[in-house]
């Protein structure tokens, strides 16, 4: 047997919003939605990020957060790397998760702004 999906009520709300929005807008429906032909995803993991209570280690966070970005860049250099994400003129804002079973810890917003001050923002 078959199984199909439940639209709920507030799928078809915002399903209904999106439509009326687009059309206003003179998008088209005649055009496929694409997806990006390549796309490079970069994970990086270390067992040390946490001690046993779950504490983050933020020089751990760093450093990872600095692999990755190197990773996804293609630079070893951490801070050119990261000047080829911002320039110093930018402006530059860090949303955070402030969802209570997912938050974004503090600790990785430090890091963040850490490196956006260090590129010369």
């Amino acid at each position: 047997m078959k199984k199909y999906r439940v639209i709920t009520r507030r799928d078809f709300l915002c399903g209904s919003v999106y439509t009326a929005l687009s059309a206003q807008m003179g998008l088209s429906f005649d055009r496929e939605a694409r997806a990006e032909e390549k796309a490079k995803v970069v994970l990086v993991r270390d067992e040390r990020v946490t001690d046993q209570k779950g504490k983050i280690n933020a020089k751990i966070l760093l450093g990872m957060l600095d692999k990755g970005v190197s990773a996804l860049i293609g630079l070893e250099n951490t801070l050119e790397a990261w000047r080829n994400l911002i320039k110093p003129g930018d402006t530059v804002g860090v949303k955070s998760n402030a969802w209570n079973p997912l938050p974004t810890p503090k600790e990785l917003e430090e890091a963040i702004q850490q490196r956006v001050l260090d590129v010369g923002v």
